[in-house]
């Protein structure tokens, strides 16, 4: 490295701090918008397939004419008789339409014996107080919403049938598990069916265990061959489906970012590219006293480094800052979506370095492409003819 090249290149930016500071404020820009983008994609879409690992490998529904209905338990007897099926389990669920305003709660029946939820509800299933059907337990989300209505030790559900049916509030759901709870109330599966108004013959859908995973789906098409209002679903295609939302989210806020950051691309080569006389004059001046255009470049190129690297470390820090600590507010809607019962869901990092990679192909050479081809061009004209 040579030093008096780059106390040089220090100086030349000192002297114009004006444009500096505009090339750097669009870089740093346009990192922090892309940085922020892919930081808060990468960790919804990485929590939301985590989800889906706790899911059953087999789920059976009904629906008739593109509507869900309740599925009968008779349905249970020829699943389990297909080989290489473990297990066939009921499972009561439903939403419930809280309020004027379309609130939706999730209602989930459990009992002892249920293994369906995983570690989200192990405790709630053990729960003596909900088994014997006396309470019930609320999720974050859903507690913020009681309370607003100053329902704050009971909840008051209204059966299909006309029945009030109140209920102690036994726990609130951690933040921890916010993904997975916001939205719930857990309750026991006999009073489950009262608020969902299912009968006992009946349940919400099945879940099929299947201890092999490469019969996962022949199985599927022998469940689906049983019934034509049967609609089977694979673990495989529940998340695929989720990765089509993130994609299709995702392809429509990438074409608005493109155009942004074409725009601001557009800004910065426009500052960069149309070097002036005085510049060019410069330059001249600098081969006339003996520098080689390598030195130029070179200055060019310590300039380009000053101002890319802050612009870039900065842009990164800044949107590390606004994903992970402020929790991306407004950008991560565009993922979660807009509800009254939105969950407080707490963005994680997850490792992934081609995402600062990527960040840095398309912005960093970009940048500097705009600030030294002009300066190679100025090098490699006639001095004689520039400083006439």
């Amino acid at each position: 490295m040579n030093f008096y090249l780059l106390d040089f290149a220090i100086a030349s930016l000192l002297l114009e701090k004006r444009k500096n500071l505009f090339v750097f404020s669009m870089l740093f820009l346009v990192v922090f918008l892309a940085g922020s983008f892919l930081f808060t994609a990468s960790s919804m879409r990485q929590m939301t397939l985590h989800a889906a690992d706790a899911l059953p490998e087999i789920v059976v529904q009904k629906r008739v004419g593109g509507r869900l209905y309740p599925i009968s338990m008779e349905t249970i007897l020829p699943i389990v008789e297909i080989e290489g099926v473990a297990s066939v389990t009921p499972r009561v669920w439903g939403t419930y339409t809280f309020d004027a305003q379309g609130t939706l709660f999730s209602v989930v029946g459990v009992d002892r014996y249920d293994y369906l939820y995983g570690d989200s509800l192990a405790s709630v299933r053990k729960s003596d107080k909900i088994i014997q059907g006396n309470g019930v337990a609320v999720g974050e989300g859903v507690y913020r919403v009681l309370k607003s209505r100053f329902f704050t030790k009971e909840v008051h559900l209204l059966s299909p049938k006309g029945e009030m049916l109140i209920m102690p509030i036994v726990t609130v759901f951690p933040k921890s598990t916010a993904l997975f709870t916001n939205d719930l109330l857990v309750m026991d599966v006999q009073k489950a069916r009262k608020v969902l108004g299912i009968s006992k013959d009946e349940a919400s859908d099945l879940l099929v265990d299947v201890p092999n995973p490469d019969e996962v789906d022949t199985i599927a098409q022998k469940i689906s061959l049983l019934s034509p209002v049967l609609h089977v679903r694979t673990k495989e295609q529940i998340r695929t489906v989720y990765e089509e939302m993130f994609d299709y989210r995702s392809g429509v806020f990438l074409l608005l970012f493109t155009i942004v950051l074409a725009t601001l691309f557009f800004l910065t080569s426009e500052r960069l590219s149309g070097l002036s006389h005085a510049q060019r004059k410069e330059i001249a001046v600098l081969k006339a006293i003996g520098w080689s255009i390598r030195n130029i470049i070179s200055v060019k190129f310590y300039e380009g480094f000053f101002i890319a690297s802050f612009a870039y470390f900065g842009g990164v820090a800044a949107a590390f800052f606004y994903v992970y600590v402020l929790q991306a507010p407004l950008l991560r809607f565009v993922f979660s979506g807009f509800s009254t019962v939105r969950p407080p869901l707490e963005l994680t990092f997850f490792p992934d370095w081609s995402l600062l990679l990527l960040l840095f192909l398309i912005t960093v050479p970009v940048y500097f492409a705009a600030l030294i081809i002009p300066a190679w061009r100025a090098a490699v004209e006639d001095v004689d003819e520039v400083l006439r």
